[in-house]
């Protein structure tokens, strides 16, 4: 019973890993609809893999993208109502998907078993 039971668990882990991981004590996972409602229309700003990135999510499903620096990269975005998974498409990588938590310290993607908190701005503010 114990090696079935540890099966399962190990299972579990790799999967959440392989997902974007799965949210830890004081980390309550982001549903789909919150997803939409937080991100539609509004603007992110935060910090990844060390670069200042801000990111518009439009209505329609589209999304730009851009690092501190760099010409801008459009997307297409939604939020998966079976997963309550965000997910990204670009052309380099086509869909991947990402849990947002809601942590002490605001709203977070996770990534890699990492956190990357990030902060919502009203409307479309893409510009540096």
């Amino acid at each position: 019973m114990f090696r079935r039971a540890f099966g399962l668990t190990a299972a579990a882990a790799i999967i959440a890993f392989s997902f974007g991981g799965i949210a830890q004590a004081g980390e309550t996972q982001v549903k789909a609809d919150d997803i939409v409602k937080t991100l539609s229309g509004n603007t992110i700003v935060g910090v990844w893999s060390g670069s200042h990135y801000k990111q518009y999510f439009g209505e329609d499903g589209s999304t730009m993208y851009i690092a501190e620096g760099s010409p801008p990269s459009p997307g297409k975005w939604r939020a998966n109502p079976e997963t309550n998974m965000y997910e990204s498409w670009w052309e380099q990588t086509g869909w991947t998907p990402y849990s947002i938590v809601d942590t002490d310290d605001g709203l977070a993607w996770v990534s890699g078993g990492a956190l990357h908190h990030f902060e919502v701005m009203d409307g479309k503010q893409i510009s540096w």
